[in-house]
């Protein structure tokens, strides 16, 4: 969106909030926050794709002050199948209270990526939108004298090119850190079996196996640990592959589990080595060995294995050896309940 803007000849700068701790990130490391995107990401690789600037230091050129918040949401009266579907974005009253307020000196407090205690807007409006991110681009366009605004829940919009070139361009652009695949690389070279052959990849198999919140509340996603190992063992001997590179956030008693039928090795990173990276450092170690695996089975649905189907896509791997997922007991690729990744072949 940023990119569209620039090119109709608006200067806007896209700032990186920084990153609050994650649901996901559950060391006994103490909590993160205002992670800044350098510490995953190669931040002039965006840099080269649209003009890029971390949060801390738009904060340091700019001063505390944004000059307004837009705090997304849908249309009071949403839409249902069977309606007329129609674009529309309005400054509106807001649906709920939003994680915003007005100080006594008119100043709009909030979280701010963590940075609570020193940013304020200046002013804040409740935007009721319904189509792509378009809708926003041209709201934003038309208020020529705005300086910096802050988009909150901006997943409301749709993407305005999913799949798209611009998509790919945008997405080539997020290159990980060096350092965190330099760590991925020598674990490779030392712990996983070597090119042998002319077949693309490493000679093992890779599966992210989510549990955890997957496995709550009756849900059907992912398999038991029993119906993991037959479906895995299956895949193993079909693919000639003699190692299964594990990446997943089970408790190691379960990982023990399924040590016990399948030939898993996993990324375990040294204390020191967790301190230094962080969670999120150390899922992307994770992503980048999966990456380079010959086979690739991740779990549904699930961000962390999209982005290795995104990443493998990138590098040139096939479809059928990227786009697998695991599925429940007794269920099918295929079946309703079990219907593969969607595939977006690189533009």
């Amino acid at each position: 969106m940023v990119k569209r803007m620039r090119a109709k000849d608006a200067n806007w700068i896209f700032v990186l909030p920084a990153w609050p701790h994650l649901y996901h990130w559950q060391s006994d490391l103490p909590r993160e926050g205002r992670v800044p995107w350098r510490r995953f990401f190669e931040i002039e690789a965006i840099n080269n794709y649209v003009p890029t600037i971390e949060f801390e230091d738009f904060l340091k050129e700019n001063g505390p002050e944004i000059e307004e918040i837009m705090y997304l949401q849908n249309y009071k009266d949403g839409w249902s199948d069977g309606q007329e579907w129609v674009e529309k974005i309005d400054v509106s009253d807001c649906n709920e209270s939003p994680p915003y307020e007005k100080d006594k000196t008119g100043k709009w407090q909030g979280h701010f990526s963590g940075f609570n205690t020193d940013v304020y807007g200046r002013n804040f409006v409740c935007v009721s939108a319904q189509g792509e991110t378009t809708l926003l681009e041209n709201m934003l366009l038309k208020r020529k004298n705005l300086k910096s605004v802050f988009v909150d829940r901006f997943e409301t919009l749709l993407h305005a090119d999913f799949g798209g070139k611009e998509f790919w361009n945008a997405r080539r652009s997020l290159v990980f850190a060096r350092y965190l695949k330099d760590e991925a690389e020598k674990f490779m070279a030392k712990n996983l079996p070597k090119k042998g052959d002319d077949e693309k990849g490493l000679p093992y198999m890779a599966v992210h196996f989510r549990r955890k919140d997957m496995t709550w509340y009756g849900r059907k996603d992912v398999p038991t640990l029993k119906g993991a190992i037959e479906q895995l063992k299956p895949l193993l001997k079909k693919h000639k592959l003699d190692v299964l590179f594990l990446a997943t956030d089970a408790p190691d008693k379960e990982v023990d589990v399924l040590r016990r039928d399948l030939p898993i090795v996993q990324y375990k990173p040294t204390r020191l080595k967790l301190k230094e990276f962080g969670d999120g450092g150390v899922a992307i170690v994770d992503q980048w060995i999966a990456s380079h695996a010959r086979y690739f089975i991740g779990s549904e649905p699930s961000t962390f294995s999209y982005r290795i189907h995104e990443e493998r896509s990138l590098m040139g791997f096939s479809k059928e050896s990227t786009y697998n997922r695991l599925c429940y007991d007794g269920d099918e690729p295929g079946d309703e309940r079990c219907e593969g990744p969607s595939y977006w072949p690189p533009v």
